[in-house]
């Protein structure tokens, strides 16, 4: 079975103004703050998520309404292509909440692109 949880850490993030941020307002219900394992990187307007054992990015996450809808959506605005050559690529990870260390598998976008020159953001938290 699919996660129907979303993890998010960057432009979509509450208080973000892109317009696909409304994706999220209309097709998902914010549970709680949380976080997974891995290191963020500072891509100029956005960040990027390389999974891994050293480090915590935080975020938030979503139960979907319409997981496979909002999805095919999402997909296209992070530029994760099904032949695997988009900027990310979607992954099931799992997830921390805030308050309680309940942990939850969600899917996240992960950048999968080389990291030449990239400055790491070692809080693990990209404020949109």
């Amino acid at each position: 079975m699919t996660p129907r949880h979303l993890f998010v850490y960057g432009s979509l993030k509450r208080g973000s103004t892109v317009v696909e941020r409304s994706l999220l307002d209309v097709g998902a219900r914010f549970v709680s703050e949380g976080s997974t394992t891995g290191e963020l990187y500072d891509l100029g307007d956005y960040p990027g998520l390389v999974p891994g054992e050293n480090g915590r990015v935080q975020g938030e996450i979503y139960e979907m309404a319409d997981p496979d809808r909002l999805l095919k959506a999402l997909d296209r605005y992070e530029d994760a292509r099904p032949d695997g050559s988009g900027e990310y690529a979607r992954k099931i990870l799992r997830a921390t909440l805030v308050g309680g260390g309940a942990t939850q598998d969600c899917w996240a976008y992960v950048y999968q692109r080389p990291l030449d020159n990239t400055a790491r953001i070692r809080s693990g938290v990209w404020k949109p």
